[in-house]
């Protein structure tokens, strides 16, 4: 069941009609810490980026930062 990127999660969202257990991000769970059931669960997210992506963005980047002036 998707929702818009930071939906306010209310407890009926949560709600199917069944007792199959919710999983959710962790960043959800924190939205449902007031109504939150023992069937709903935290499922950790992390990102792994490609080697060179640090590298990639900052020269994409490179050209939009302002040079410091030297006071």
């Amino acid at each position: 069941h998707p929702f818009a990127d930071h939906h306010r999660l209310v407890e009926t969202d949560l709600e199917f009609g069944d007792d199959v257990p919710v999983l959710m991000t962790e960043k959800d769970v924190v939205k449902c810490r007031g109504f939150a059931k023992p069937s709903w669960w935290a499922v950790p997210v992390s990102a792994k980026l490609p080697n060179g992506f640090i590298d990639d963005l900052v020269s994409r980047l490179r050209p939009h930062v302002p040079a410091h002036g030297g006071g």
